[in-house]
């Protein structure tokens, strides 16, 4: 469960919010931190003419922050049940340098703190909760 079925429907967030979003992180690139603990580069003239990652990673991404936002607002751990296994994947994928992890990072923070902003934890009933505790901890990474 990547976005409510609603969101589905549509075919995930509107592109105009992934723009904001992804804006956002590549302005802030330098607070996200690498593997080593250090602050992420700012990026060269030449990264800046191109994406970072594939968009269809990143709008995956901002769909998994919207689920750790829904976990964290029904008082699940979204850092162990979502966030924590979907970083792992894509660092096992091998496909991604360490800067692009830590932009990766970066958005789902950014995202889950603005699409988390609007939830509300009326949404969290028992059996709501149940089926965020069965969605699939890791995501296949998908890249066109």
């Amino acid at each position: 469960m990547a976005v409510p079925a609603a969101a589905q429907d549509e075919g995930g967030p509107p592109p105009a919010l992934v723009d904001k979003l992804t804006a956002a992180a590549r302005d802030n690139l330098t607070s996200a931190r690498l593997s080593d603990g250090s602050p992420a580069p700012a990026e060269t003239a030449e990264e800046l003419a191109r994406p970072l990652v594939p968009r269809i990673l990143e709008v995956q991404t901002i769909e998994r922050a919207l689920m750790s936002a829904v976990m964290a607002t029904c008082q699940l751990d979204s850092e162990a049940l979502s966030y924590r296994p979907y970083m792992q994947a894509i660092r096992a994928s091998g496909r991604y340098s360490d800067k692009q992890i830590a932009y990766l990072g970066l958005l789902h923070g950014l995202s889950m703190g603005f699409l988390g902003s609007s939830l509300d934890a009326a949404m969290c009933n028992p059996d709501f909760v149940e089926s965020l505790k069965q969605a699939p901890a890791e995501t296949p990474i998908e890249t066109p």
